[in-house]
């Protein structure tokens, strides 16, 4: 289910949506706008026992979309990435600025949510 996030601090921050999904990860106040490249948010998130999930294309087949995978991951925490965007998940909700529930995932990163957290 879509959930509209934007922190007040990326309300007119350009191509916020790296920052602001980290920002659910690691609260507001440990993200900036500086935050803003593939290369930091990728080694970031595997540094911190995300696991990185490709879903490859397929002849033929449509990809997972952001609310498919929304839905099939409630006790994970994902960053996923579509083809120009990244969204934070958690508890079969989607974070975002715009419903990105159509949007095909090409990526995420998946961490398990152990006693609550």
């Amino acid at each position: 289910m879509f959930v509209y996030y934007n922190p007040e601090k990326f309300y007119n921050v350009t191509n916020a949506c790296i920052p602001r999904a980290l920002s659910r990860v690691y609260g507001e106040n440990n993200v900036t706008s500086d935050d803003n490249t593939k290369q930091y948010w990728r080694q970031k998130l595997l540094n911190d026992g995300f696991e990185y999930v490709n879903i490859p294309a397929k002849p033929f087949k449509k990809r997972m979309t952001v609310s498919e995978l929304a839905e099939s991951n409630s006790n994970s925490i994902i960053v996923c990435s579509t083809s120009n965007h990244v969204v934070f998940i958690d508890d079969n909700n989607y974070y975002d600025i715009a419903d990105s529930g159509n949007m095909c995932v090409f990526y995420y990163f998946r961490k398990e949510k152990h006693n609550g957290n």
